[in-house]
């Protein structure tokens, strides 16, 4: 197999993860922000209710809510280092590549 062909081929297939940790990366942050938001609305409904039990259940629910917001902001975290070790790598493949790209006529 070529190896100028190989390197494309490498480039696109880590193009295409780069994007895709990209984009969980955003999908798992905008997770994590609608659950702190709950979880912050659920805590100021719970200084208003009366009702102690009820208060509780809604405490207990918000910290429910902060520690998946916290899971998922660090499944973003871990999407976006890897977009960047692709990022790397295709860095890596773009200065392979052009080794096979003849250097332009000196003027």
């Amino acid at each position: 197999m070529d190896a100028g062909y190989e390197l494309d081929r490498r480039h696109a297939e880590y193009v295409q993860a780069q994007r895709d940790h990209h984009d969980h990366a955003n999908k798992s942050a905008e997770e994590a922000r609608r659950s702190a938001d709950e979880a912050q609305r659920l805590t100021e409904e719970a200084t208003r209710v009366q009702d102690m039990q009820k208060a509780q259940n809604l405490r207990n629910d918000a910290e429910q809510l902060n520690a998946r917001a916290r899971q998922f902001e660090a499944a973003a975290q871990a999407h976006r280092a890897n977009a960047i070790e692709f990022a790397n790598k295709i860095a890596d493949i773009d200065d392979q590549k052009s080794m096979f790209t003849p250097a332009a006529p000196a003027v």
